[in-house]
């Protein structure tokens, strides 16, 4: 110290450093700048990204200046409002299985909000009725899934004969309608054919009625009379013939030799 009084100690003090750390909160790094006390932190210039999510600026962050501690933004993030999910429409094939490919199987691409609950809409198939649809979340990767299934239907097959129900079954949409193994039977008549019925018909969306066709029997039963005259001017001399014939045809005049 000099005895005029004009030492002078300069004494230098550093401005600290701290930390901006930018959590992206997309399972990738942060990123850090170093930021000197009382400077003016900058965000990154690239947004982050995130699937299923748009982003929606930092936590916290509005052209803040650096304090005296480290300090961290978390990336805040929106649901994306067009985020993709998948909605299979499975009917039921004939064996009563819901197989979820093939020719049964519709499948569609939706589009709606990560996170919230999928708006799955049934469809109408003829000679289906569908189950009860459960939404989902819709996944922010677009791999949201919902299955609606459709029952087959059935419908009823009437065997009429003579108007009435030889037999009755229930049938299901599209499967071969098969005739019944026994033939009905009328006396003085011979089955011909089931009306309305084709080989390898198949059920339709509605109750469906086949009639008993028939033909006359060619050797239906029936008795000649024949009455000779007594000699009192009576015809008490009687003599059967059993004949046969077709049903509902005139008989043609039998006279005895």
């Amino acid at each position: 110290i000099s005895k005029d009084g004009k030492l002078v100690i300069k004494l230098n003090y550093q401005r600290e450093s701290h930390k901006a750390i930018f959590n992206p909160d997309n399972g990738e790094p942060s990123t850090i700048f170093d930021v000197k006390y009382q400077g003016t932190i900058t965000q990154p210039i690239k947004n982050p990204t995130k699937q299923g999510y748009v982003f929606a600026g930092w936590e916290g962050y509005s052209g803040s200046i650096m304090g005296t501690a480290d300090i961290t933004y978390k990336a805040k993030w929106d649901p994306d409002r067009e985020t993709i999910y998948t909605v299979k429409h499975i009917r039921q094939d004939l064996s009563g299985n819901f197989i979820e490919n093939g020719s049964l199987v519709e499948t569609e691409t939706k589009i709606g909000t990560t996170d919230a609950q999928t708006e799955a809409e049934i469809k109408n198939y003829p000679g289906f009725t569908p189950e009860t649809v459960t939404q989902t979340r819709i996944l922010p990767d677009g791999t949201a899934e919902v299955k609606i299934k459709y029952s087959r239907n059935n419908y009823t097959v009437n065997w009429v004969v003579d108007g009435y129900n030889y037999k009755t079954e229930q049938v299901k949409y599209e499967d071969t309608i098969i005739v019944p193994s026994a033939n009905p039977t009328k006396e003085g008549y011979v089955f011909a054919s089931w009306s309305g019925y084709g080989a390898g018909a198949t059920m339709g969306i509605s109750e469906q009625n086949f009639t008993a066709n028939w033909n006359p029997a060619t050797n239906t039963k029936y008795t000649a009379r024949h009455l000779r005259e007594d000699l009192g001017g009576n015809y008490t001399i009687v003599e059967l013939e059993n004949k046969t014939g077709i049903t509902e045809k005139i008989v043609p005049e039998v006279v005895m030799a």
